[in-house]
């Protein structure tokens, strides 16, 4: 699923498909085996028919213990503009709540419009904070955040970049 969304959305992470499909297999492992026990980290699989077809991470972050980034977020395009990816990023927001985040944040390409709306739809805000997207690239990626569990905001937010 990594692989394939690095493929098909090369603009949407800042990891390229050449540098995962170097990465070794016990690699691969134990990122799986490290996300699939604990309260630090989780990936999601959606599945359709049986067949994956979305993937969502949520990685907390090791000096705001109550915020995690959500990372690796994507859906396969024949699946795009339906449930999967809205009932992906639920499920992730739930599962953030039981154990113990305050807040969602999510770096997106300043120039992704659908992939803002979709995060706006769901409950995210733009902050101030802008960075890179990736070394080399003139891309810029916006901040946002959704606050949960009744939190107040504690980034300054707006529905603008």
């Amino acid at each position: 699923m990594r692989l394939a969304s690095l493929s098909d959305s090369p603009d949407a992470f800042s990891t390229t498909y050449e540098e995962a499909n170097r990465r070794s297999l016990d690699s691969w492992t134990e990122q799986a085996n490290s996300t699939a026990e604990g309260i630090d980290r989780v990936t999601a699989l959606a599945f359709y028919n049986d067949e994956p077809v979305g993937i969502g991470a949520l990685y907390r972050d090791a000096q705001e213990r109550g915020a995690g980034e959500v990372v690796q977020f994507w859906v396969d395009p024949d699946h795009r503009g339906g449930p999967i990816a809205g009932k992906l990023i639920t499920w992730i927001s739930k599962w953030a709540e039981t154990h113990d985040y305050n807040r969602l944040i999510a770096w997106v390409n300043k120039d992704n419009e659908r992939a803002i709306k979709f995060y706006q739809k769901f409950g995210f805000t733009f902050t101030d904070m802008r960075q890179p997207f990736r070394n080399g690239a003139d891309i810029v990626s916006c901040l946002m955040v959704k606050l949960l569990s009744g939190e107040s905001d504690p980034v300054r937010g707006s529905d603008k970049y």
